[in-house]
Order: structure tokens, then sequence, then C-alpha cells
């Protein structure tokens, strides 16, 4: 067993105080700048000292086995590879890995990720314990598709775009037949303007192709918006969001 790789402590930015395992208390020294003589300076009974380090900006990352329940080994055995580890600051263990340019996934840490056991992986900060041991192993240079096997893939799928950013307009075939769902909306719900303007919002937000003329002729259908009106169509139908087009109607 060794100390602390240099690699890892070029990562170093400050050290801070936590409450020791069991102990109540939150961690503070954050953003202070402290170094490992200050923090100990600092230092309040049943608190220990830590290293942070911000891989945020770096290709490191650490796999954190959240559990006693998982030995690092099993890990090792299931992707075939080893590397750099620590005991973790409570349980499990710390295993330092470092991606390939471009393979890292994000710079904040995930969290519950892992499909073998309780765990995370760290891609933005990391607390270490000071005066921890280190195995002597060498970093491991890994891709994504190297720890496939122990991590829930859903965790790290793109999120849905941003509503405000431009999607790419539905095919008119899924817009023609949102609209013909659409006009059997009865007059009871399309003449009062707080539900009509609801369903209009909804359609804007679920129909990225929607033109505004087809909001207009739509708005055709009743000749008032609190008034009495002809009605056209029966059934009753409300618009939900849904990533399926059909799954955007539910029929009441």
């Amino acid at each position: 067993m060794s100390t602390v790789p240099e690699e890892i402590q070029n990562l170093l930015v400050e050290y801070i105080c936590r409450p020791d395992s069991g102990k109540k208390g939150n961690p503070y020294g954050f953003k202070k700048g402290w170094g490992r003589t200050t923090a100990k300076q600092n230092l309040s009974p049943d608190y220990h000292i830590a290293a942070v380090y911000d891989l945020s900006k770096s290709d490191y990352a650490v796999i954190d086995i959240d559990t006693n329940d998982y030995d690092v080994d099993d890990m090792f055995a299931t992707l075939g590879l080893s590397s750099t580890y620590c005991r973790g600051n409570s349980k499990g263990f710390h295993v330092w890995v470092k991606f390939l340019p471009d393979e890292k996934p994000k710079d904040k840490n995930i969290i519950d990720c892992m499909s073998v056991c309780t765990g995370d992986l760290l891609c933005g900060h990391v607390w270490e314990k000071v005066d921890k041991e280190w195995s002597e192993d060498t970093i491991a240079t890994i891709t994504m598709a190297d720890i496939d096997d122990i991590l829930i893939s859903s965790k790290f799928m793109a999120a849905d775009p941003n509503p405000e950013t431009e999607v790419e307009p539905r095919e008119m075939s899924e817009l023609t037949l949102i609209s013909d769902l659409v006009k059997i909306i009865d007059d009871k719900y399309v003449n009062d303007r707080d539900i009509r303007v609801k369903i209009l919002w909804a359609m804007k937000k679920s129909m990225a192709g929607m033109r505004r003329s087809w909001a207009t002729d739509s708005s055709m259908l009743t000749r008032g918006i609190s008034g009495s009106s002809s009605a056209r169509r029966t059934g009753t139908t409300i618009i939900r969001a849904s990533s399926s087009p059909i799954g955007r109607i539910r029929v009441l």
C-alpha cells in the first residue's frame, strides 16, 4: 500500500473538515482554500480532515462502491481490469480511473448509477479522508464501454431537449392525426377561455411543427370564448405531454 499518487494529488484544491463516520454534524471549510495545516487548526472534536479533489475539468473519475456488500476485487473481475483504489470515507471503495479524451460522460457526480451494487460515478468533486492507504495499482485508462457492465445505462442517456431550443418539426402526418383528434373536443371545454388556453399551450409544447395558422384555424371551431356556439363535434379529449404522438391525446 502507498500514499496518494502524484497525478491525483495534482487535482487537490483544498482541505475541509468532516464529521467522523457515525457522528452528527456538517462538513465545513468549503471554498476557503485551506491548506492541511489551516484545516487542522480549525478541526473540531469528532471531525477529521479531508482533501477535496476537483475532477470536473480533467479526464479523471472515481467509481464509488458505496457499500460493504460488494468487494472491489469482484468489480475488477467483472471488468477485466484493475486500477488505483482506496477505502471509502465510511464504507466501500473509491476506484480512480482516467477516461480517454472525450470519453468522460459528465463533469459532475452521477449518483446511484451502478447496476452491481449501490454506488456512484464521481466526475465532479471527490473528498478523501487524509492518511488513507492507497493500492499500488496504476490508474487505468478506460472508455465508457469498459465499464458498461457495472452501470445503469439509463442514467447516462441524453436529457430531453430544452423546451426553449429548436427541435426537428414532426412529420405532418403526425400533426394531421393530432389535429383530427383535437377537433372532437366538446364545446363546453373549448368555450372556456382558461381551458382552451391550456389546450393550445399543451399543443404548442407537444407539437414542434404546429404552425400559428393552424392554431388560428382551430380557434374558428367556436364562435366565442365564453358564450354559446354550435357544436361541431362530440366527445371529450385532453392533451397531455408524452414521447409518443398518440400518447399526447388521452380520451376521458
